[in-house]
């Protein structure tokens, strides 16, 4: 099975290697492209078509693998192999997107095992760099797109930096490494225990917080999206986090949902506290006016301090932003 994933001008970048694929060959092709929840996955479809000789078709639950066929992963569900077939499911996001190329391709991983090859093209963060790694554990074959020749290096630098990939190509030059990597007729080889246990995970939408334990330890974080503990994963040299209900993360994706998050909070204090400012000069206005000067004066000093308070918040959220790569 080869599994192609991709976001930020990944459609550019897939055209040439499926138009170079040929329809006779020897396996399943999965393509998972990071898109929108309300984007039509039909239009994308024929879009993949033009540019290939494959026939094209949307995943679908329980759906069949067919080698010779290309299949995308429809928008806003999960895509998970599960032997020779699909299974589709709405669970949380993995690395902030569903559907992610981390779920599928590590599922493709454990039902292929050396018999998977994982490719990733240009992209933002860190999405598929968990997937590589688990095709490199089962014995298969992983390929990036050359970062320099990359419209978004992020996703490709992330797989070379942290999983070592067998090779690093141009994308006119990946269907060949393809063909020859089938041609060699890779054995079946065994799949890591904890890749087998946490793609069973990933085929329920929740799991008793007990089983982590089997994969991972407690951390001192908690997820940004449901507020649950989070667990650090023990195998593969990515540091990674995920919390019982399935949201997991790479340490730069936990650092950027703790920055939006941050950002969020502090936001609302913000505005809280501008309420706040206005309601105490408006009743001080009113106090005023029935010749209340001393509480009129005490809420108009309250309002002058808050002042202060939200002009110091403004800064520091502006810093927050300023500084939002660091």
């Amino acid at each position: 099975m080869i599994v192609l994933g991709a976001s930020a001008g990944g459609l550019r970048a897939m055209a040439p290697i499926l138009a170079a694929l040929p329809t006779e060959i020897p396996a399943a092709v999965m393509v998972i492209l990071h898109t929108s929840r309300s984007d039509d996955s039909n239009i994308l479809l024929a879009r993949l078509q033009r540019n290939s000789s494959l026939p094209c078709h949307l995943a679908g639950d329980e759906m069949p693998l067919r080698a010779g066929h290309l299949y995308v992963a429809p928008a806003d569900y999960h895509t998970v192999v599960k032997d020779d077939r699909f299974l589709l499911g709405k669970g949380p996001p993995e690395g902030r997107w569903r559907p992610s190329i981390d779920t599928t391709m590590r599922s493709a991983a454990v039902a292929f095992d050396s018999r998977c090859i994982g490719i990733i093209l240009t992209g933002m963060l860190d999405d598929g760099t968990v997937g590589m790694e688990a095709v490199k554990r089962c014995g298969g074959y992983t390929i990036i797109q050359d970062p320099n020749e990359a419209d978004y290096p992020a996703m490709p630098l992330s797989v070379l930096q942290r999983v070592q990939p067998d090779a690093t190509l141009p994308v006119a030059a990946i269907p060949q490494a393809i063909l020859d990597y089938i041609s060699t007729n890779p054995k079946q080889t065994p799949v890591p225990d904890d890749l087998r246990f946490e793609t069973g995970l990933n085929e329920r939408v929740a799991t008793r917080i007990e089983n982590l334990a089997v994969i991972g330890n407690r951390s001192l974080f908690s997820c940004p999206d449901c507020g649950g503990g989070l667990w650090e994963m023990k195998a593969g040299d990515l540091q990674r986090y995920r919390c019982h209900i399935g949201h997991t993360y790479t340490d730069r994706e936990l650092l950027e949902e703790q920055k939006q998050h941050t950002e969020s909070v502090l936001w609302v204090a913000l505005r809280t506290m501008e309420e706040k400012h206005a309601l105490l000069n408006t009743i001080a206005t009113k106090e005023n006016d029935q010749g209340l000067t001393v509480l009129a004066k005490e809420h108009r000093l309250r309002a002058d301090e808050l002042s202060a308070y939200i002009v110091r918040l403004k800064e520091m959220i502006f810093g927050l932003q300023e500084n939002g790569n660091d």
